[in-house]
């Protein structure tokens, strides 16, 4: 074991608190980072059942996760594959079907157009 003293040791860094406060920094996690990594969305008790839903955004992406009709779990790309509309907002319940409000084109709870 070494005895090194505390002058040998390296010290950490801190981050800066503008990391947290700066809208510049937002944009660029938004660009380079949090597309990238895993996000938690929402909790199973936020779409407990069938045709339940919850958006969630983070930064100018945004997604919704919701229950099919078998239970199973789903998260999309909240944007019609159309035209780029956005498909759901908040969250909400008894969802049949998700439907673009300007075209009308329609999928089912598992994505089939």
């Amino acid at each position: 074991m070494s005895s090194s003293s505390l002058s040998d040791q390296k010290v950490a860094r801190r981050i800066p608190a503008s990391r947290y406060t700066s809208p510049a920094w937002a944009d660029l996690e938004a660009e380079r980072l949090w597309a990238k990594v895993w996000q938690i969305a929402c909790t199973e008790d936020c779409v407990p059942e069938p045709g339940d839903y919850f958006e969630y955004e983070v930064g100018p992406l945004s997604i919704f996760v919701l229950r099919d009709d078998e239970g199973v779990l789903r998260a999309f790309q909240n944007v019609c594959p159309h035209r780029g509309a956005g498909l759901l907002s908040g969250s909400g319940e008894g969802l049949r079907e998700v439907r673009c409000a300007y075209h009308h084109w329609r999928c089912d709870l598992k994505g089939h157009l």
